[in-house]
């Protein structure tokens, strides 16, 4: 909505009754939010599996960057790098990252990979229940 278009909105309804406009405001905002939650799904399920590849990616990345920052840091105090340690290092340093992927990949699950479960024929009281 651009400035023109609040000025718009504001001359042409000049006339109506307030409730009447916020009314018509409140459906208009339902309406909105309904459109964007659904190219929000639609953006999901078009370019979920690419932005999952991508943030995995980033993922490895990022350990692989923990990992060099982690060794240089032993070399540098003259000490040899300890396996465990790194390796409780790069899960704590990526934890947060993990955490994001997973809500991510959860997020596209249910978006796209999700199987919606069949429906039977008539309700229960035509079957005889």
């Amino acid at each position: 909505m651009t400035a023109g278009d609040s000025c718009d909105i504001a001359a042409s309804d000049s006339g109506k009754n307030p409730l009447a406009r916020y009314e018509e405001l409140i459906i208009r905002k339902s309406a909105l939010q309904k459109e964007c939650f659904q190219l929000e799904r639609e953006y999901l399920r078009v370019f979920g599996e690419d932005i999952m590849a991508l943030f995995r990616v980033q993922l490895e990345c990022a350990a692989k960057k923990k990992t060099i920052e982690f060794c240089q840091i032993a070399v540098n105090r003259g000490l040899e790098p300890d396996p465990e340690g790194l390796s409780r290092y790069i899960a704590a340093e990526t934890a947060e990252l993990r955490k994001h992927f997973k809500e991510l990949r959860n997020a596209y699950w249910w978006t796209c990979k999700r199987r919606r479960p069949m429906r039977r024929e008539g309700s229960y009281a035509e079957r005889g229940r």
